[in-house]
């Protein structure tokens, strides 16, 4: 099997992300060493894009695999982390008490995702509108960048994807 990672050393708190990799590199090479994997070219890869913003620091992880199934796949797994207030930012502590999100959010991302692959209607209410799916996203000074691994909300066949929702056009944020 192959493996590479890479990720930025600089992350305020870069011990979740270890975690993070320790963890999901354990699962990847019991896959790989399990029974019937001999001589199988299993594969992982691990990049990472840094994003900041004036109070926050933002790292996305795009996780690669092949595990000799008929589709490999990719998803995103990212960590922002709120400077000003010396903490993890989630979904959930992202916006400002008392904010919803998502009936602003979900529109913008239907469309940005609509025009990217021509799949109208592909994206359920239902799931456009759980905060499950929403939980991958960078902060930058201008937009919030969602990340949609692949199957998520669109059809596998489309892959993974992102979209920058303008801070302008959704709830204030908590930071």
């Amino acid at each position: 099997y192959a493996l590479d990672v890479s990720f930025p050393l600089d992350y305020p708190d870069e011990q979740a992300i270890v975690d993070y990799l320790a963890q999901t590199r354990e699962g990847f090479v019991n896959v790989a060493q399990g029974p019937g994997a001999r001589n199988l070219p299993y594969e992982m890869n691990v990049s990472a894009d840094s994003f900041r913003s004036e109070q926050t620091r933002s790292v996305v992880l795009t996780l690669f695999e092949d595990v000799g199934s008929a589709h490999p796949t990719t998803w995103y797994k990212s960590f922002t982390y709120d400077l000003s207030h010396g903490r993890p930012l989630t979904f959930d502590t992202l916006f400002a008490p008392g904010a919803a999100p998502l009936p602003t959010i979900f529109p913008i991302v239907q469309h940005e995702l609509e025009t990217k692959t021509g799949l109208t209607g592909s994206i359920s209410q239902d799931d456009g509108l759980d905060p499950a799916h929403y939980q991958n996203f960078a902060v930058t000074d201008d937009s919030v960048i969602f990340y949609f691994g692949r199957a998520e909300l669109l059809p596998s066949y489309a892959g993974a994807t992102s979209v920058a929702v303008p801070r302008n056009a959704i709830p204030p944020l908590a930071v």
